[in-house]
C-alpha cells in the first residue's frame, strides 16, 4: 500500500470554478461593472456631485470605425445643442438605400443607466460604477415609491442590500430585483464609510460631451488628445495617401 500523502483531485470543475472566480477579479477593474449572469448583491450608493438620482443615463452613439468602435455622448440630449452623428443619422433614415437605414439604426443612441455601488462580497473594492440595464431602473423607481415606504436604499448607514439575478442571453436576457428588509451600512464607521465615498466617481462627468470639432475629428479616424490637439491614428490611416481616401463616417 502506498504511503503517499492523499490529495483532493483537481477536476474540470474546480478549474471551471476558479476561471469564474478570475474573470469575476477582472471585471471589477475594468472602468465599470456590468452584471454578470447570476445574482449580484449591491448598496447602491446615494446621489453625489448634485445629482437628482442615484444613477445617470448617458445617450451614446456608438460608430464602427474599422476595427474600432467609437463612442460618441451624444450633444442634442446632454448639451442641448446639435449632434453631428444625430443630423448624419437623419439623412441615412430618409435615404431610399436599405444599406443607409440599417447604418441609420447603428448608429442610433442608446442609453446606459450608471450607479456608484458598493459590491457585497468584494468590499475591498470600495465604490465601483455600475451599468444597469433600464428594467433594473424602473424597478428601482418603484422600490423607492410611496406604496414601498419611500424607502431610502441608497442610505449609507440604513441603507438596503439589493439583489439583482441576471438569467439568459441577448434578446431573452430577464433581470429580477430583490430588496432585503433589514438595514445595510456600507462599513462599521464614520471613518469607513467616507473613504468608500470618496472612491465614489462623479458620475455626471459621462453626461458631458465632446467639443463639436473634436467628435468630428474622431469620426475622421484622428485620435483626440489631451489639449484639443489630434494626430490621424495608425489604424485609420488610408493605404493610399491622398488626403480624399481618408475613410469618413460623417461629410465635414
Amino acid at each position: 500500500m502506498s504511503s503517499i500523502t492523499k490529495f483532493p483531485k483537481y477536476n474540470i470543475e474546480a478549474a471551471s470554478d476558479a476561471r469564474e472566480e478570475m474573470q469575476a477579479e477582472d471585471d471589477l477593474r475594468k472602468p465599470y461593472y456590468t452584471l454578470p449572469v447570476g445574482a449580484t448583491k449591491l448598496h447602491i450608493l446615494p446621489p453625489l456631485n448634485g445629482q437628482t438620482h442615484p444613477w445617470v443615463a448617458v445617450s451614446t452613439h456608438f460608430a464602427k470605425f474599422g476595427q474600432k468602435t467609437i463612442t460618441i455622448v451624444c450633444p442634442r440630449v446632454h448639451a442641448k445643442r446639435a449632434c453631428h452623428v444625430c443630423t448624419h443619422i437623419g439623412k441615412l433614415a430618409a435615404s431610399h438605400s436599405s444599406v443607409d437605414q440599417d447604418t441609420a439604426k447603428e448608429l442610433n443612441a442608446t442609453v446606459g443607466f450608471f450607479v456608484n455601488a458598493q459590491i457585497i462580497g468584494k468590499e475591498e473594492f470600495g465604490s465601483k460604477e455600475v451599468r444597469l440595464p433600464k428594467g433594473v431602473i424602473e424597478q428601482l423607481a418603484d422600490i423607492a415609491s410611496p406604496d414601498l415606504g419611500n424607502c431610502d436604499y441608497t442610505d449609507v448607514q440604513a441603507g438596503r442590500v439589493l439583489i439583482i439575478v441576471k438569467t439568459g442571453s441577448g434578446m431573452e436576457t430577464k433581470y429580477t430585483l430583490t430588496m432585503r428588509n433589514e438595514p445595510h451600512a456600507l462599513a462599521k464607521t464614520d471613518e469607513d464609510i467616507e473613504a468608500i465615498l470618496a472612491t465614489a466617481t462623479d458620475l455626471t462627468a459621462k453626461c458631458v460631451p465632446m467639443a463639436d470639432q473634436d467628435i468630428l475629428d474622431r469620426l475622421a479616424g484622428r485620435e483626440v488628445r489631451r489639449g484639443g490637439s489630434t494626430a490621424v491614428s495608425a489604424a485609420a490611416r488610408p493605404a493610399m495617401s491622398a488626403p480624399h481616401k481618408t475613410p469618413r463616417l460623417l461629410d465635414e
